[in-house]
């Protein structure tokens, strides 16, 4: 029998103010308990510079990518799927 192995990404672009990348502790340590899991955490520099957050306000784990947009299109090509909150 084979095992289906799941792989969560998620890319934050646009509005990352409350999302993690600066969130309360209670969202951080939400996010750092899913990073411990495995789930993979790209943050946007395109809005970060927009919004003025430094690298040093990443949560830990979090992966600073150049563009949120272009990061998507790269998993979708790897055959992620793209689901839109």
């Amino acid at each position: 029998m084979r095992i289906a192995q799941w792989y969560v990404a998620v890319v934050a672009a646009g509005v990352l103010a409350g999302s993690g990348v600066e969130a309360s502790h209670l969202v951080r340590g939400k996010l750092e308990t899913l990073l411990a899991g495995g789930l993979r955490f790209d943050a946007c520099q395109n809005t970060m510079a927009r919004q003025k957050i430094a690298l040093k306000d990443l949560i830990e784990g979090a992966t600073p990518v150049p563009s949120g947009a272009v990061r998507v299109m790269e998993l979708q090509e790897a055959g992620y799927a793209y689901i839109k909150p």
